[in-house]
């Protein structure tokens, strides 16, 4: 009799340290102990790290989608809506997502804030809400700016509106 064996796919367990200059990155896997990497605060290298490590394993390939909103819900940036006949409550964030990448999204944002200035003013456009929920607006922003580069290819600008 044949056995064939199989490779499992090692679990990963990600946390993220936040700083105004800089981000760390802790991962564990099953195959290797804790490592951490410790990145510059810039936006391309969440980019990449998007890309290499959630694109492939959580998400899938980030080109399938046809709109925002559909990698929106993945992520987990859509509201969670309850509808009943005429009345259509919105529940706040849905519950159905990457939490994963959607808290790197969001603790990326905050940084994003502080250092690109489209952004930052994007944020200053929504400061009458609470800081919470303006930092989602720009986590979906930003999540905009990350499609757009990895199907474009056209390397991330600070700063730039478009």
């Amino acid at each position: 009799m044949n056995y064939t064996q199989t490779t499992a796919v090692p679990k990963l367990f990600i946390g993220m340290d936040v700083h105004k200059k800089s981000w760390t990155v802790h991962f564990k896997t099953d195959l290797f102990d804790n490592k951490t990497v410790t990145m510059p605060s810039d936006h391309f290298v969440l980019i990449n790290y998007v890309e290499k490590n959630f694109a492939g394993h959580e998400v899938g390939d980030i080109r399938r989608f046809n709109r925002l909103d559909e990698l929106a819900a993945i992520v987990g940036l859509v509201p969670g809506i309850y509808q009943s006949s005429e009345n259509k409550i919105n529940l706040g964030l849905t519950k159905r997502s990457n939490h994963q990448l959607r808290s790197l999204l969001i603790e990326a944002s905050w940084v994003a804030v502080r250092t690109d200035m489209a952004l930052q003013q994007y944020y200053r456009q929504h400061a009458h809400k609470e800081p919470n929920k303006s930092i989602i607006k720009v986590a979906h922003k930003l999540l905009s700016r990350i499609r757009a580069v990895i199907n474009s290819g056209i390397p991330y600008q600070s700063g730039v509106v478009k």
